[in-house]
């Protein structure tokens, strides 16, 4: 079955699309109306974005299935894959702000982004193990779109939306986005701040939310695209794991200066070079 879209970035129309629903595929390109907001990474060739490259986008930004415990609840709602639950939420995330706003019942930005919204906890809690009753389903929920490998959900607290994930096999991960942001913060960087808590049936990191609010903001497709404050975050994460860090070289460490940049050193000789 075809639906016909407006992909909007915010309350921007950027271009028409056609999806065949019954393939969770993107048929046709229409008329497009701002090719230079297509999402990152799309070609764009005389004016129009390539329908090969946007189905990528649009496909990784589902639910890995790889991810544990994903292929069950999937089966459990009835969905044969993560691409088919995306126009279910209209496309939307808490990481970036793209719409895909149905042509026969237009949508406004507003009154649908999950950024002020509320939104439903039935995938999150399907994701972890929670089967919601089919009758009763609400799949208007960020958790559609939301990559990554390990379990996660969004949830607001305070008013505020928090990404609670899971740890592993090993339950590290949760401690190293601890680690990565205590050292951020010993710099003085910006960051996401995240906190330890019991619970999902695992211990879980809970990340605020900090991105994606700026209204120009289109998510990266790349770590070589990201901030460099983003940058330095990730690679911590990623060094985390193996016990060393690489000193970024707008860096120094204690009593040192600058020459260290690039040689790794114990975590707490780390501290920001205006100090």
């Amino acid at each position: 079955m075809r639906a016909d879209y407006m992909l909007m970035h915010r309350s921007t129309p950027v271009l028409e699309l056609a999806a065949d629903e019954g393939k969770a595929l993107i048929s046709r390109i229409g008329e497009v109306y701002r090719p230079e907001q297509a999402p990152t990474g799309t070609a764009v060739k005389d004016g129009r974005p390539d329908r090969q490259e946007l189905f990528p986008w649009w496909s990784e930004r589902s639910i890995p299935e790889c991810r544990p415990g994903s292929r069950e609840a999937l089966d459990a709602l009835g969905f044969p894959g993560p691409r088919f639950i995306l126009n279910r939420s209209l496309g939307l995330s808490l990481s970036d702000q793209y719409l895909l706003n149905p042509a026969a019942r237009p949508l406004n930005w507003e009154e649908v982004n999950f950024f002020d919204n509320p939104f439903s906890s039935d995938m999150g809690e399907a994701l972890f193990g929670r089967i919601p009753e089919k009758g009763r389903l609400d799949l208007m929920s960020p958790d559609n779109a939301t990559d990554g490998v390990l379990k996660k959900r969004w949830s607001v607290a305070d008013g505020r939306r928090v990404l609670l994930k899971a740890g592993g096999f090993l339950q590290q991960e949760p401690f190293n986005e601890m680690i990565a942001a205590a050292v951020m913060r010993r710099l003085g960087i910006a960051h996401a701040p995240c906190s330890l808590l019991p619970g999902l049936g695992r211990l879980s990191g809970a990340v605020g939310l900090r991105r994606f609010r700026d209204p120009g903001h289109r998510a990266c497709q790349r770590v070589a695209d990201f901030p460099d404050s983003e940058k330095i975050q990730f690679s911590l994460l990623l060094r985390a794991s193996y016990g060393t860090l690489r000193l970024p070289g707008n860096f120094r460490s204690a009593g040192g200066n600058g020459s260290d940049a690039g040689r790794r050193l114990p975590h707490s000789q780390y501290r920001p070079a205006s100090e």
